[in-house]
């Protein structure tokens, strides 16, 4: 054996080789990744497309007019003069602008082809004419002998005025209402019939090329008037004329 000295050396070496082995070696903890559990990875959800907003005058015209999901059915409307209770809309075609005309015949006269009044009335009382009927896209011919052919139809209708905010009214604003020649057209009877009160929700004219001027109309008199629309009234608005 070596001496103690030697032995002492020795032991030293190999302690400072055992430190730097123990220190050159990667922890356990070096190589532990920890990993995240799929419930927490985030979520990414795909944006949303942005509502496109209607351009032009349908846009301009639905920002002006209220919107509800459905017309109330709103009690008290007769458009025939009752005993004691009158015409909400006042009696039919009253001579508002004070011409010496009633609404029928004006409308008549400005919207008809050939027409011929009778003698004696101031070129007021129509007697026939052609009319080239927007609603079905026809010619129709017009006679006093026959005046169910033709009919001067409410683009608002009065009923539908009357869910939409009418009712409330004074009279007097409901006659005028139900004399604005810019609501009024001379159309088809059949049509005008089968209209009734709808709105354009639920009811748009055979004439397809007259499906947006018709729907024009009926905005242009709803932000007139300031009257309630449907929802689906707007819906079908948008997808006609937008």
């Amino acid at each position: 054996m070596g001496s103690p000295l030697h032995a002492l050396r020795w032991l030293a070496c190999l302690a400072f080789a055992c430190a730097a082995c123990s220190s050159a070696a990667p922890s356990a903890e070096r190589f532990f990744v920890t990993a995240t559990p799929p419930s927490a990875q985030p979520v990414t959800t795909a944006p949303s497309p942005p509502t496109i907003a209607p351009s032009g005058e349908i846009g301009q015209l639905l920002t002006r007019i209220p919107v509800v999901p459905a017309l109330p059915n709103v009690s008290g409307y007769d458009r025939s003069c009752s005993p004691g209770r009158g015409c909400v809309f006042g009696p039919a075609w009253k001579d508002v602008e004070r011409t010496g005309c009633d609404t029928r015949n004006r409308v008549l006269a400005d919207q008809l082809r050939r027409v011929e009044f009778k003698p004696g009335t101031g070129d007021c009382k129509v007697v026939s004419g052609l009319l080239d009927d927007p609603y079905s896209g026809t010619t129709i011919p017009f006679t006093s002998a026959d005046p169910r052919a033709v009919e001067i139809d409410h683009v608002f209708a009065l009923g539908r005025a009357w869910d939409a905010g009418a009712a409330a009214w004074p009279v007097d604003k409901r006659v005028l209402f139900a004399n604005d020649t810019e609501n009024l057209l001379a159309v088809s009877g059949d049509l005008n019939q089968s209209k009734s009160d709808s709105g354009p929700g639920t009811w748009l004219p055979p004439n397809a090329s007259f499906a947006c001027p018709f729907v024009m109309r009926y905005l242009r008199v709803a932000a007139k008037w300031q009257l309630r629309i449907s929802a689906d009234d707007r819906a079908v608005a948008m997808s006609t004329c937008a």
